[in-house]
Order: C-alpha cells, then sequence, then structure tokens
C-alpha cells in the first residue's frame, strides 16, 4: 500500500513523498497521571489519547530518495506539521502529523542503500482518527 505525506517548507514550496512502508502500524498511546488524596485515595487523570503512526523505509538510495527524506526530517524536527495520507490512492483519509522522534537515524542496507524506522504522532484537530483502528482500516483500504 501506497502513503502520501504532504508537507510545505519555509519557502512555501509543497513537497509530497510518496512510498511503500513496511510494518506500518497505528497504535494509541495514553498519557495518564495519580493523584493520591491526602485520605489514601488514588485518582487517575486521563491526560491525552494520543495515535502515533509508525513504519519501516527499507530501500532509501543515496542521491535518489534518502536525501528527500533527510531533508523533510531537518523541517519537521521543529515542530512542522504535515499531513500523512495512508493508501492516498484508495482512500481520502488525510491525517495532520508532527514527529514523534526527533531524531533522525538511518540503517545501512547495502551499498548506497539504507532503511529509516519513522514514528509521527496525529494531531488531535478535526481530521483525527476517533482511535487507531481507523487508521490501519484506512491503510489496508476498508474505508
Amino acid at each position: 500500500m501506497s502513503v502520501r505525506l504532504t508537507y510545505t517548507d519555509a519557502s512555501s514550496v509543497t513537497h509530497q513523498l510518496v512510498f511503500e512502508p513496511e510494518n506500518f502500524t497505528c497504535e494509541d498511546v495514553y498519557r495518564a497521571k495519580d493523584n493520591l488524596s491526602t485520605s489514601g485515595y488514588r485518582e487517575r487523570v486521563l491526560q491525552a489519547a494520543d495515535a502515533l503512526i509508525s513504519f519501516t523505509l527499507p530501500g532509501l538510495v543515496v542521491g535518489v530518495t534518502l536525501g528527500n527524506w533527510l531533508f523533510f526530517y531537518r523541517w519537521a524536527s521543529v515542530g512542522g506539521q504535515f499531513s500523512v495520507e495512508p493508501n492516498y490512492q484508495h482512500s481520502s483519509q488525510s491525517y495532520h502529523c508532527v514527529l514523534e522522534d526527533t531524531g533522525c537515524k538511518t540503517t545501512r542496507v547495502a551499498l548506497k542503500v539504507y532503511s529509516l524506522a519513522a514514528r509521527f504522532r496525529i494531531v488531535p484537530d478535526s481530521s483525527a482518527p476517533f482511535h487507531a483502528g481507523e487508521v490501519m482500516d484506512s491503510f489496508w483500504g476498508l474505508f
């Protein structure tokens, strides 16, 4: 399944990266805080429910696709928001995201070929999914 990532850089140029990810997943991550009262009761307060998209890009070639991804990571690492469209050829779903991991670590696969693991946090706005299953359904073309 193809995924399209769209962002606009500081010079107002719109970039699109279309790729075939491996190990595409989306998970719900909950942030909670425990409050302990003076009487000894514990109260758990849910602060946020985040959806995180993760995948691996297995074959980024030096001089072809690797530079585009490194440019994107440099742009997004300072808080740039971008759009991710899982299975964009068959679905109209689009999610606004930010980087979850600020580092960009590549792994050498072969001569001039690298792999990159990516993790994005879906921004809680009007296009955000109700739960991570909606993103997986969109990726596999189920809605």
